[in-house]
């Protein structure tokens, strides 16, 4: 069985909304948004990602038109196409957690709730925690764009 290679990108918006500067001043990067980077099934350039319309696939080269990339990553993941697909088309429609993106926009951590809503950064945490060789430490709701970039740096 055929193991899938994705792409972890960190991106930022052409034109920054407020949230997404905040995010970057806070955290202290250039990035204020992670997404996965995927062949589809019909070999579509795709990303699998979480925004403010939840937890979502789409194509990449629409929405690179409004984003910026600062860093890509290829990871090799430890399960099939078949799996991934699967993961991510059951991982789609869940809520997007707007309290989590206030917490990392303000660099504090008052505020968990677990695998109810996902923000970018759990969202990409998780496939890499539990489909490739990298091992995240701690709540997933404090996982941040920052932090993945400094796991799969390191690693």
């Amino acid at each position: 069985m055929k193991k899938t290679n994705i792409e972890i990108c960190w991106v930022k918006e052409k034109e920054p909304d407020f949230v997404s500067r905040m995010i970057m001043k806070f955290q202290k990067t250039t990035y204020s948004h992670v997404l996965i980077r995927f062949k589809d099934r019909h070999g579509i350039d795709s990303i699998f990602h979480a925004t403010g319309k939840g937890v979502n696939i789409g194509k990449y080269k629409p929405f690179m038109e409004t984003h910026l990339l600062c860093y890509a990553i290829t990871v090799k993941l430890k399960v099939t196409e078949q799996f991934f697909w699967g993961y991510i088309s059951g991982s789609e429609g869940k809520a997007y957690s707007q309290w989590q993106l206030l917490r990392i926009a303000t660099g504090t951590s008052f505020f968990t709730n677990g695998k109810e809503k996902r923000i970018c950064s759990e969202t990409v945490g998780a496939v890499l925690h539990n489909y490739s060789k990298y091992k995240l430490e701690g709540d997933p709701d404090l996982w941040t764009p920052k932090y993945l970039l400094e796991v799969v740096s390191n690693t």
